[in-house]
């Protein structure tokens, strides 16, 4: 009987051997998923949409417009992973759309706040989350008259955001956000912001 127990057990003993480098590497490859560093990141995008706010019309013919949900946005933020394929995307921001002509200028400018959660597989992420535009104004600045600004409450709207990764270091995105602005005092007017946009994330 001793000779058929120990054959057994020895084989055992190697199938077991041999699994425990799988397991190990397993167990490597889900702390580094789980240990992921904190990133940090530059943007900028070109957007398109919403309510015309102002139209400029110019002397030697032409005009321009100046719209509630263009123009170019800047921003910079931190990646903070929260489990092995979804992360926490963090962003200060400035978006703003203008027109500058020799008597003047004028333009909208905001600064959004965002917060997205983003699923990541492979080359994509797909993200959503709510976004705090803070200081919308309008401005139109005229040679020899007065300063004219409209100032518009704090806005909270929402973000979807997919990015392709076409490396661990440069991400091109598509977005598109919801947002609808409201005037300051006492005559309430809604405006229109939502708008589709292009980004390039730089990742360091």
């Amino acid at each position: 009987m001793n000779n058929k127990v120990l054959p057994a057990a020895f084989y055992m003993l190697l199938v077991g051997a041999a699994a425990a480098p799988d397991a190990a590497l397993a167990n490597e490859a889900l702390t580094a998923e789980d240990n992921r560093p904190i990133r940090f990141f530059v943007s900028a995008g070109y957007t398109h949409g919403g309510d015309d706010l102002l139209k400029l019309q110019f002397e030697k013919g032409g005009s321009e417009k100046i719209t509630a949900g263009g123009g170019a946005m800047l921003g910079a933020g931190t990646i903070l992973p929260i489990s092995q394929n979804n992360e926490l995307q963090l962003s200060i921001n400035y978006h703003g759309d203008s027109s500058s002509a020799k008597n003047g200028d004028a333009g909208f400018t905001r600064f959004p706040v965002e917060a997205l959660i983003f699923t990541r597989n492979q080359h994509h992420r797909f993200g959503v989350g709510p976004t705090l535009h803070l200081n919308p104004e309008v401005e139109l600045d005229i040679d020899g008259q007065r300063k004219q600004s409209v100032t518009f409450d704090q806005a909270l709207g929402a973000v979807a955001e997919y990015n392709f990764l076409v490396s661990e270091q440069v991400w091109l995105g598509l977005r598109y956000t919801y947002i609808q602005y409201e005037t300051k005092g006492v005559v309430t007017e809604e405006i229109d912001g939502n708008h589709v946009g292009l980004m390039v994330h730089l990742i360091f």
